[in-house]
C-alpha cells in the first residue's frame, strides 16, 4: 500500500470525482 499518490493517479482521482466514469 502506497503512502503517497502520484500526480498521474491524483489527476485520475480528480477526473473521476469531477467526471464519474
Amino acid at each position: 500500500m502506497k503512502l503517497y499518490i502520484t500526480r498521474e493517479q491524483s489527476m485520475r482521482t480528480i477526473s473521476n470525482t469531477v467526471f464519474p466514469g
